[in-house]
């Protein structure tokens, strides 16, 4: 009998001893749980709190209206050419430096009055000193043909009207900017 109740408290301290454990696990689980779900609420909250705080902040030195009303001209590299037709590439401007820069892309047709050129330098004697000490004068237009434009040229397409909200626009210019200028070069490699 003594036998016989032994085996019984065993078993009653075996389920005890199990249950304590199984107990212990689930509370470190739900603790854990709950610290790691309360630690990244409050990341969460407090990135929040920040942004919002700088936010502020980056609107008074950045305000929306320093974008400007009106866009006649755009610069940007050539990804499709057909017809009379240039798809034009650029990133579009950022007026908040912690925004990311997006590409975009209009349409431009030509038309036969369009203008297309290429800057050419002038020589050294061409330039009066005047001209010398403004970097835009020391640089002719050279009118070319469409034929000469190809995917990847980099050009400024300049518009009769505002182009801001435009996808599309017929274009009054198109100036060719030589490979040079766009490594940083004023003049080409002789």
């Amino acid at each position: 009998m003594f036998l016989f109740s032994k085996m019984k408290l065993e078993k009653k301290l075996k389920i005890y001893l199990i249950f304590s454990v199984i107990s212990v696990i689930i509370l470190i689980i739900g603790l854990a749980i709950g610290g790691i779900s309360g630690f990244l609420i409050g990341l969460n909250q407090g990135r929040i709190e920040v942004e919002n705080k700088y936010q502020k902040k980056i609107e008074k030195l950045f305000p929306p209206e320093m974008e400007p009303d009106e866009v006649f001209s755009i610069t940007g590299e050539i990804a499709m050419i057909n017809d009379d037709v240039l798809v034009l590439t650029f990133l579009s401007s950022r007026y908040n430096p912690f925004e990311e820069q997006k590409m975009r892309a209009k349409v431009v047709r030509l038309a036969s009055q369009t203008e297309i050129v290429r800057l050419t330098p002038k020589c050294l004697e061409e330039l009066t000193a005047e001209e010398r000490k403004i970097p835009s004068s020391i640089y002719r237009e050279d009118k070319i043909d469409f034929s000469e434009l190809k995917r990847g040229d980099r050009v400024t397409v300049e518009a009769e009207s505002n182009i801001k909200n435009k996808v599309e626009f017929k274009a009054k210019k198109v100036i060719l900017i030589p490979s040079f200028l766009i490594q940083g070069n004023f003049a080409p490699n002789q």
